[in-house]
């Protein structure tokens, strides 16, 4: 059995000692080798005649789908709906890790807001399923030209935030927006239309 963090052989020992009973979530590894979650329940029985305790009843559940149904609850609290990109709570709690981090480490970090221009025109003219397939090819593109260790978020409507963690220079951020610019200049296909944007970026 692999035990939930903060739990010992001696804690569970003295809370069944203590109540006469435990219960939790600890991870446990089958036969053939794949670990489980499960919940757990311990119950102590004791002797009648002695008071003492006689043997233990273990109640193992398998939660594994609970837990991938948590899982995918944090995701959709976490993600775009449209783009898959990050959203605006993961932004935030993005930006609560890597601002302490970097301050410690004296990093530089750079925060891109980008907003597509023109976008509220084809939106209105071309309609709102035209919009959605741009956005979605924006967020592609955008995610195509960052490093894996960068952050590309969409705060909702046209607006995106790109973090550069660990940057050297100024520059550096000026040289991912060249770049953002550049694989955003190219024309995008949507139902049916040639569509032309260009990106407004503010470092």
């Amino acid at each position: 059995i692999t035990q939930a963090p903060g739990d010992t052989p001696e804690s569970l020992q003295e809370n069944i000692a203590l109540r006469g009973n435990w219960s939790g979530e600890l991870e446990i590894t089958q036969k053939k080798g794949a670990e489980v979650p499960v919940g757990i329940r311990v119950n102590q029985v004791d002797d009648p005649k002695t008071g003492m305790p006689a043997h233990y009843i273990w109640i193992f559940t398998d939660i594994t789908e609970r837990r991938q149904a948590e899982e995918r609850m944090r995701h959709i609290a976490q993600h775009d709906a449209l783009t898959g990109l990050p959203n605006r709570l993961s932004l935030l709690m993005r930006l609560a890790q890597l601002l302490p981090e970097a301050r410690r480490h004296q990093w530089s970090v750079a925060i891109m807001f980008i907003d597509l221009d023109r976008f509220k025109t084809i939106n209105d003219t071309l309609g709102h399923q035209v919009g959605d397939e741009l956005l979605r090819e924006v967020a592609c593109r955008l995610s195509s030209v960052v490093r894996e260790t960068d952050f590309v978020a969409r705060l909702g409507g046209d607006e995106f935030v790109v973090i550069l963690p660990g940057i050297t220079t100024p520059a550096d951020a000026a040289i991912v927006a060249g770049k953002i610019v550049a694989k955003l200049s190219t024309s995008i296909e949507a139902e049916g239309h040639e569509l032309h944007t260009s990106p407004s970026i503010g470092i």
